[in-house]
């Protein structure tokens, strides 16, 4: 047996202290431990905050994130016990955990040298019931011999404790039968019948429990593939495990079938037809039989280690999790790999211990390593995974309203042609009638067009309409209107007294604020300020170190302020506050707008930058996504709802924030950089235009070049609706 350092379980010991906001990891053979991270995703048997006993609506792993390995390329794992294989299916299942338990990761199949990183799984559930029956007891001897204290959790335990408790299993039952439908491996291993009978004597039953063993060969396959076939062949494997029952003339009836596979409920819906069919016909089968799916009791055994351990996440924010899928190397023979590139069957299982090394590697989830109907069955019958396994990293491309309808045609034309759409922000009420219609087409192509309301302020509005011009201007928070620009300027909340706003020197000479305090921030998030002798908040306005004081809406001062170093108080973001009312009228604008254009009504809130305050998400959900039925917020800050926050795992990059020649390749260099670093999404705004004052030409030629890079380097692309629907489920 080679070392353990050897296969990377050991080590990080020393990450104990962060062990809380590790991942979670778990793996299996292909795609049915997907249906053990739903469970996950969605166990809800705890009060989060006080840890008691009981639902609370919230999921018990709500703060968690998870990194999923599914050992794709090597499946089926119940084949190799037949084949005489059970010590490579051991390597096998060792090479899962150290993949876990490791911070590298390949990025694509033909990636020689993993350049990805994650982090370290702080605990492992095998979500296989093969793997679990033959490599559970190896992995955790593996660990404890390294002086790792990681904790393994396997199915069948939990299926097995499953069983007897939902039978309300005692010393006083009758006798009663268990059927098991697993692979061939799984019932050659003989880990069912074994973990059953320990843990009956543990619980102090003593009465005649027969096992009946089904080794469904080809069913895991079927499934994996979607095959229309599957339910038919689990349908057959559930009448011979019947068979057998009836065979042994037992007079114990059945009262519970293990569905020993994780890929087996996918197909347990045609199982519980043909089980009450049987049953009709008289079958010695209980009134009560039950089908048991471990991945339910396997979640609350991982959560009672965690807590056991003190490692359940404390954040209230979490990071992302990841999902990868082992591929067959394409750099290895042409006779060991089939057409579809995956491996040959005398190949995959006439290897060798020593063999197997590079002949597979997990990359992360993507659309082209699962056909559409596996996605759509996934989608059906695990909604919060599929929406996990969705949310591989990616990338959007931004395209604010500081475009000509011209320019917003050309950009959207050189990334449709490769196969991409963009989001364009948009304050649709300054839309003039040539920029709807233009926004309509590209709508019409797939482009997704956002709510980028407000113009960099929520105190202000323009109208179009002048029924709805009429009717708002009344509103008790109107403090001034232009009747005619059709313009409202509403009134802020303002909180002198926020304990984050801040008192610095400063000097004014016709409306130019300098700072003269040392204490003044060198780029300031402050975005408004009250100086001696004046009642109103005024706006400062920076642009390249130079303040220029603004009335509070934005607009050029109609007298000059001079003033003599003073100290002045700038307003945190928090202590200026749009009230509730304004934040529906500014929806309201916004969705009748669209409207006017025929546009889909918008389901994405652009946080604009600059001058903005800042309005807690709390409230933005609750009015924008509650009542106006939008999905999501993005930009600077990154935050968003649908049950989630996701600012640890969401990127922006400004093309102000960049140097003025950065070249194409290096922004790409960047993109992936990110995403490498586990950044499951960037989002790239504001591109050369302002860069490139007047030369458009060159502008097109540099976005050319970097569509065309993205394309070549297969970086995930996705608008933001995407991204969001991916993230959070549609």
């Amino acid at each position: 047996m080679k070392s353990v350092a050897a296969l990377g379980l050991c080590g990080c010991l020393a990450l104990a202290c962060l062990a809380d906001e590790r991942p979670i990891g778990v793996f299996d053979s292909g795609l049915g431990g997907l249906t053990v991270l739903e469970r996950l995703l969605d166990c809800d048997r705890v009060n989060n905050e006080t840890g008691a006993p009981g639902a609370d609506g919230i999921p018990d792993f709500a703060h968690e994130r998870f990194v999923y390995l599914g050992d794709q390329a090597n499946m089926p794992y119940g084949d190799y016990a037949a084949e005489k294989k059970s010590d490579l299916l051991k390597e096998l299942i060792v090479d899962d955990a150290k993949f876990l338990l490791g911070t590298s990761f390949h990025r694509s199949a033909q990636e020689k040298v993993p350049t990805g990183k994650k982090d370290r799984a702080k605990i492992l559930v095998i979500a296989c019931n093969t793997a679990t029956a033959w490599g559970l007891e190896e992995v955790r001897n593996r660990l404890k011999a390294a002086g790792d204290d990681t904790q393994v959790v396997g199915v069948i335990e939990a299926g097995v404790r499953a069983t007897l408790d939902l039978l309300k299993a005692d010393k006083a039952s009758p006798s009663f039968a268990v059927g098991v439908l697993a692979t061939p491996g799984t019932i050659a291993s003989g880990a069912y019948t074994k973990t059953l009978r320990i843990e009956l004597a543990a619980r102090g039953i003593d009465c005649e429990v027969p096992v009946y063993g089904q080794g469904c060969a080809g069913l895991a396959d079927a499934v994996e593939a979607c095959s229309p076939t599957a339910d038919q062949i689990a349908v057959d494997n559930l009448r011979k495990m019947l068979e057998q029952h009836r065979a042994s003339g037992a007079k114990a009836p059945l009262r519970a079938v293990i569905l020993g596979c994780t890929h087996f409920p996918f197909v347990q819906s045609a199982l519980e037809k043909a089980l009450a069919e049987e049953r009709a016909k008289g079958a010695n089968i209980a009134a009560d039989c039950c089908f048991v799916d471990p991945a339910i009791y396997t979640a609350a055994e991982c959560y009672r280690l965690l807590k056991k351990n003190g490692l359940l996440a404390k954040t209230l924010q979490p990071a992302p999790s990841a999902a990868f899928l082992s591929v067959a190397n394409p750099d290895l023979a042409k006779e060991h790999l089939m057409d579809d590139g995956q491996l040959t069957r005398a190949f995959k299982y006439g290897r060798s211990i020593d063999g197997r090394v590079g002949t597979t590697k997990p990359i992360p989830f993507t659309h082209a390593n699962f056909k559409p109907e596996v996605f759509a069955q996934v989608g059906r019958l695990l909604p919060r995974t599929a929406a996990l396994l969705e949310a591989v990293p990616s990338f959007t491309m931004r395209i604010d309203d500081n475009h000509s309808p011209a320019e917003w045609k050309r950009v959207a034309e050189i990334f449709e042609s490769r196969g991409m759409r963009v989001s364009f922000a948009i304050v649709p009420s300054s839309l003039s009638d040539a920029q709807g219609a233009c926004l309509k087409e590209l709508s019409d192509r797939g482009h997704v067009i956002m709510d980028h309301t407000p113009n960099h302020t929520f105190y202000r509005a323009t109208y179009h309409d002048i029924e709805a011009f009429n009717s708002a201007k009344t509103k008790p928070f109107v403090l001034e209107v232009d009747e005619k620009g059709k313009i409202l300027f509403f009134r802020p909340t303002v909180d002198d007294a926020h304990p984050q706003n801040c008192r610095v020197k400063a000097k004014i000479e016709k409306n130019v604020l300098t700072f003269t305090d040392a204490k003044a921030p060198k780029r300031t998030y402050y975005t408004f300020i009250k100086i001696p002798g004046r009642s109103e908040v005024f706006g400062l306005a920076s642009r390249n170190g130079v303040y220029d004081l603004r009335d509070f809406w934005r607009r050029p001062l109609k007298e000059q302020i001079d003033l003599a170093k003073t100290e002045v108080l700038l307003y945190d973001q928090a202590a200026i506050q749009p009230c509730d009312d304004i934040l529906r009228e500014l929806a309201r604008v916004s969705r009748e707008r669209f409207a006017h254009f025929n546009l889909p009504l918008p389901t994405i809130w652009v946080r604009p930058g600059g001058w903005d305050p800042g309005v807690q998400w709390e409230r933005l959900e609750r009015i924008y996504g509650r009542e106006f039925g939008y999905i999501g917020a993005d930009s600077s800050v990154g935050g968003v709802w649908g049950g989630s926050r996701w600012t640890t795992g969401y990127d922006a990059m400004y093309f102000f924030d960049q140097g003025a020649d950065i070249t194409p390749e290096q922004l790409v260099d960047q993109i992936e950089k990110r995403l490498a670093a586990g950044k499951y999404h960037v989002t790239l705004s504001h591109m050369w235009n302002n860069k490139l004052p007047g030369r458009m030409d060159e502008y097109y030629q540099k976005t050319e070049r970097f569509a065309q890079l993205l394309v070549d380097r297969k970086i995930p692309f996705l608008t933001m609706k995407g991204t969001l629907d991916a993230r959070f489920g549609k």
